[in-house]
């Protein structure tokens, strides 16, 4: 699940809501399989390629920089990688650029609902372009 704090953000994370459920019937089910239906059935034909590669990024990073299994998020006195050690590996400049491009592509042929609408709030509540320019303040 994508999250950042307290909020759990929903919209980007029903795809994989949606598989638990289906995996609760058919634990053997390809995930591919039901991230391409829910991705047909929510966006429409002509945005459904462009949001499963969006969703297919995301997951991609979250498995290569997971974050710490021992972390405990509830003890306040531990230290922790700083947002940027974590994010900053996940989310590199380039695959900032890729995810806002096919979130671009998704946006510009999805079927306009009550969940596309709270997506777009939420991707674009992270503000991109200046991620990036933190980040690369960062390194410097």
């Amino acid at each position: 699940f994508y999250n950042c704090g307290i909020n759990v953000a929903p919209a980007l994370n029903a795809p994989w809501v949606y598989a638990y459920g289906q995996f609760c019937g058919d634990p053997k089910t390809d995930w591919r399989k039901l991230l391409k239906e829910y991705c047909l059935f929510v966006y429409g034909a002509k945005a459904a390629k462009a949001m499963e590669e969006f969703y297919l990024i995301l997951d991609e990073r979250s498995k290569l920089f997971p974050p710490d299994q021992n972390d405990d998020f509830n003890d306040f006195n531990r230290k922790r990688k700083t947002a940027d050690e974590v994010w900053g590996k996940r989310y590199t400049p380039a695959v900032l650029a890729k995810l806002e491009k096919a979130f671009a592509a998704g946006k510009k042929n999805w079927i306009v609902s009550d969940h596309t609408k709270r997506l777009e709030k939420e991707f674009e509540t992270v503000n991109i372009p200046e991620i990036m320019k933190v980040l690369s303040r960062a390194k410097n």
